[in-house]
């Protein structure tokens, strides 16, 4: 029977076991205080986490063509339920693959799960489950017939949730979303208006986003929409434009069940316009009659042109598949909403009917528009063969038109050597005329023509001057040559500040140089506070990029652990990145990778090769690096001569460390004859340097040499 002592001495251990799990799972919920880098997260990083490598997996197949309406409606009902029931989906999962995750990774879980910051705010919740509605309903209006599905609306939505969770959204009602999608219906920003109020509200009654289509009653002003855009049209193809169109937006904002109307009386509208303003141009440029003009041969006509955009062998095509439409529809059979958006991107969104305007305006070529393109058509042999001389004549036409982008293309073929004789002067003359006219094209080339000193002098001043009225016009390149400008002090005085400025803005239009600077510049905190958080980001932006730069600024990141834990196999994945595209310096750092076994399996022979390929560039720490492979006979065999050879390369470059080593190589006489004096002076330079194994060596070899050369002392020497 325990005594008493014995039972006090249990109780007071079990106290202090019960105050050590409380330190402990203190300390656990302390260390997910910390941000989590939502650009390097796992499964088990909570749900929010959950939630965006699920978003992010969907829209990468989605990227790739992968098109599974099966795997994207259960994808989007799985982000549904976890919109709507968070902590209990996420546990469901956690619970299903609970054989598979250690015990140490679900009390971290359990962490994780009470730091509100890792889950989804009442915000995000609400967009996440008002975007997977509209993903379900897109196949419910279809009635599930996949080949009709707006795929590129479907991944929007997707990438919507993504940047939107990602960024984080404020925990407060939403007026409205602003989306902005750009070509290939690739999401470009959005924009979220806040009420003014903290105030919760019920998820399931909150509507995000109300597209707004025109409707009949607005037919009006498309009309006069595209009475401005294809002014050579009859009135009564401008009302057919029109009434499709506008009847076509009207069917797309149907919200239950099958169409209540086909889409054969829209077709018929763009078919009507198609056929009236084609033969119109046909017969205005060929001998041929209008009521013997069949569509048919209308179409074949074009080969025989040379009409701008519309004697391609793939236009003909188009338009055939668009004829055999017509024929369907005449023949009485019903056309899917797929083949009615497919007349209208082709047609519309192709501009097949805008070039028949600009052709049927310029039988005497006086329009600049159309000279415009034919100067395109003829710079870049699309459609016809190459010539810079044709392009040239008809660039000239429309820049005395006053058009700017001809004046900026004659501009550049006089800067670039296009079919005439570079003249810088003559450049600077073309872009001029569109600067003055407020063209941010033409600011930009003379600010870069000044800054390069081409047809001008030199003159970082004017440089900064036509970047800045380029820059505040939204122009990237601008943008980022000002923060360079900025950087380096060059033309203004140096302000990291204005330099963080200028790359942040050209950084958020995908500007990639930017992007590594700004990642550079958060790294070293330079007009900014230092933030490797924020560093490690923008490089990410920039190396998806496959700028090389940032690719080996990620190494060094992962190299370093700087704001990220230190991880070897990431540094080898990004310097490998950057070493394939022919960086010297992460080339170096992966043969020191390779060398050291660090991220991979030691390999003195691929070290080997990456120290070669670096030193080839005149990397002199990888002609360093190759005197000491050669001289220890790391992955080759010893050669003292080889070795003599790449340390004085990278010596003569003013290498401490192969000025040591060469050093070292003469006073031992490796690979050449011993020579004290050569020794001393290659000793000195690397001591120079700050080098203290050279500052130790000068202090031997004088001992040495003072003693007549004692053979014992100079064992000591060291490289």
């Amino acid at each position: 029977m325990a005594t008493r002592r014995q039972r006090k001495s249990k109780q007071k251990l079990a106290k202090q076991k019960q105050e050590e799990n409380k330190k402990r799972n203190t300390a656990q919920s302390d260390n997910f205080n910390q941000e989590l880098d939502f650009n390097d997260i796992s499964e088990l990083d909570g749900i929010k986490a959950y939630v965006l490598l699920k978003l992010s997996k969907v829209i990468n197949s989605l990227k790739s063509g992968e098109e599974d309406g099966i795997k994207i409606i259960e994808t989007a009902n799985e982000l549904k339920r976890l919109a709507e029931e968070p902590e209990k989906s996420y546990n469901e999962y956690i619970e299903s693959n609970k054989d598979k995750i250690s015990k140490k990774n679900l009390s971290r879980i359990k962490c994780i799960l009470k730091n509100s910051k890792y889950s989804l705010n009442t915000t995000e919740r609400a967009l996440l489950e008002t975007q997977m509605r509209a993903i379900s309903m897109e196949y419910a209006m279809k009635n599930l017939d996949y080949e009709t599905i707006d795929y590129g609306a479907i991944r929007v939505c997707f990438e919507l949730s993504y940047e939107a969770i990602f960024e984080g959204l404020e925990e407060k009602k939403i007026n409205s979303l602003d989306i902005y999608v750009g070509y290939g219906d690739t999401l470009s920003g959005f924009k979220a208006t806040y009420e003014d109020t903290a105030e919760k509200y019920d998820l399931s009654k909150h509507i995000f986003l109300m597209p707004k289509w025109h409707s009949l009653d607005e037919l009006y002003n498309e009309y006069t929409v595209y009475k401005h855009k294809y002014v050579n049209f009859k009135e009564s193809s401008l009302n057919s434009l029109a009434t499709a169109y506008a009847t076509q937006k009207e069917y797309e904002t149907r919200t239950s069940g099958r169409e209540l109307l086909s889409y054969n009386g829209i077709a018929l509208n763009y078919f009507s316009v198609l056929e009236v303003e084609l033969k119109k141009l046909i017969v205005q440029n060929f001998n041929v009659e209008h009521n013997k003009l069949k569509l048919f041969d209308a179409i074949n006509y074009l080969s025989k042109s040379e009409f701008v955009g519309l004697s391609a062998e793939g236009v003909i095509k188009q338009l055939h598949e668009i004829r055999e439409l017509r024929n369907k529809v005449a023949h009485g059979y019903t056309i899917s909403e797929y083949e009615c958006q497919n007349i209208y991107r082709t047609l519309i969104s192709g501009q097949i009917l805008q070039f028949i305007s600009w052709n049927l305006a310029n039988k005497n070529n006086d329009d600049p528009i159309y000279q415009l393109k034919q100067g395109y058509k003829f710079a870049n042999g699309i459609g016809v063969e190459k010539n810079y001389n044709t392009a040239l004549q008809w660039f000239k036409k429309a820049a005395e038109q006053g058009n700017t982008e001809a004046q900026n293309w004659i501009g550049a073929m006089y800067e670039k050597e296009l079919g005439v004789e570079k003249n810088y002067k003559e450049a600077l003359k073309w872009y001029r005329k569109a600067a003055d006219q407020g063209d941010a094209n033409g600011q930009y080339n003379i600010g870069y023509m000044y800054m390069e000193g081409l047809g001008v002098e030199k003159n970082y001043e004017e440089a900064v001057k036509w970047y800045l009225k380029a820059g505040n016009q939204g122009d990237a390149e601008a943008q980022s040559w000002l923060g360079y400008l900025y950087r380096e002090g060059l033309g203004v005085e140096r302000n990291y500040e204005e330099a963080v400025k200028w790359y942040k803005k050209a950084a958020e239009q995908g500007n990639d140089i930017s992007q590594n600077w700004l990642g550079y510049l958060y790294k070293e905190g330079l007009g900014v506070k230092r933030n490797y958080k924020e560093a490690l980001k923008w490089y990410k932006k920039s190396a998806n990029q496959q700028n090389v730069s940032s690719q080996n600024g990620l190494g060094e990141i992962y190299l370093e652990g700087l704001g990220v834990e230190r991880n070897y196999e990431e540094a080898v994945k990004w310097y490998g990145k950057a070493a394939e595209q022919g960086n010297d310096i992460s080339q170096n750092c992966l043969g020191y990778l390779y060398k050291e076994g660090l991220g991979v399996k030691r390999n003195y022979k691929e070290a080997l090769k990456w120290y070669r390929k670096a030193a080839d560039q005149e990397n002199d720490n990888s002609q360093a690096c190759l005197g000491q492979m050669y001289l220890e006979g790391l992955g080759v065999e010893r050669n003292y001569k080889e070795a003599l050879k790449w340390y004085r390369k990278a010596a003569e470059k003013g290498n401490d460390g192969a000025e040591n080593c060469l050093g070292y190589m003469y006073a031992q006489g490796l690979g050449v004859e011993k020579n004290y004096e050569e020794a001393l002076k290659w000793f000195r330079k690397s001591a120079a340097q700050g080098n203290i194994a050279s500052l130790q060596s000068i202090e031997t070899l004088n001992i040495i040499m003072n003693n007549k050369y004692n053979q014992y002392s100079i064992k000591t020497l060291r490289y």
